[in-house]
């Protein structure tokens, strides 16, 4: 069995620019960047594999 975590990039650019467009809807958020993902998902007992960035920037999530 496996399981795929995809989340959005708020640690990096797109959270930047987040926070500079709307920083009330930035700041209900809680950015994780790759390795505390990967802490999050050890400490809730998985076993992980392969943790890693996946694309490329995108701004969809922002919330203006």
């Amino acid at each position: 069995m496996a399981l795929i975590t995809s989340v959005p990039n708020l640690a990096g650019w797109v959270g930047a620019a987040q926070k500079l467009a709307n920083r009330r809807a930035y700041e209900t958020h809680v950015p994780l960047d790759r390795e505390m993902l990967k802490a999050a998902a050890q400490q809730a007992g998985l076993t992980v594999i392969h943790c890693d960035y996946v694309g490329s920037t995108n701004f969809h999530v922002s919330n203006l």
